[in-house]
């Protein structure tokens, strides 16, 4: 299992890298940055809370969490599994390791499982998709993830509020 953290140009620094990730980067070569800005949150939710970022920090991460399965199947060919997990989860690697060899290696989209129940709540259609912290796709549900052509033309174009209205 390797660690990576995977990172977007973010506001915060005037979407440079800090010297402080430049200096992370070199010593543990740890870190992949894509070719994207992280977009600015808009909203009052904090580290922790539920609900939010506004729509451009929304669909920033949605970009990156795309761009890195796109990433990730070209960089490590032979990788049967791929995740994505926040900065701030504790993942218990001996346990997640010990459960990706109990599954079956194709079909699988592992995690937190969000969708119509929910939705149907509030009046809103939805299907079942995965939200935050940490998720798991098998090699083939990634290759179809980011082989369907509509979503990855969506996924490199920048965050514009036009698009919204």
């Amino acid at each position: 299992m390797l660690v990576l953290y995977v990172l977007g140009r973010h506001p915060s620094h005037g979407y440079d890298y800090s010297a402080a990730l430049l200096e992370e980067a070199a010593q543990w070569n740890d870190v992949v940055a894509l070719p994207m800005n992280e977009g600015r949150v808009t909203t009052n939710k904090t580290v922790g809370d539920y609900g939010d970022w506004g729509d451009e920090a929304d669909v920033g991460m949605t970009r990156k969490t795309y761009m890195w399965f796109d990433l990730a199947l070209r960089l490590f060919p032979t990788a049967r599994y791929i995740a994505k997990g926040d900065d701030d989860i504790f993942l218990r690697v001996p346990l997640f390791v010990a459960h990706l060899r109990l599954l079956p290696r194709r079909g699988i989209y592992m995690g937190f499982h969000v969708g119509t129940t929910q939705y149907k709540k509030m009046g809103l259609p939805g299907n079942t998709f995965m939200i935050g912290w940490c998720y798991t796709l098998s090699r083939d549900v990634a290759e179809a993830l980011v082989s369907y052509k509509p979503l990855r033309r969506l996924a490199y174009l920048p965050y514009s509020k036009e698009r919204d209205e």
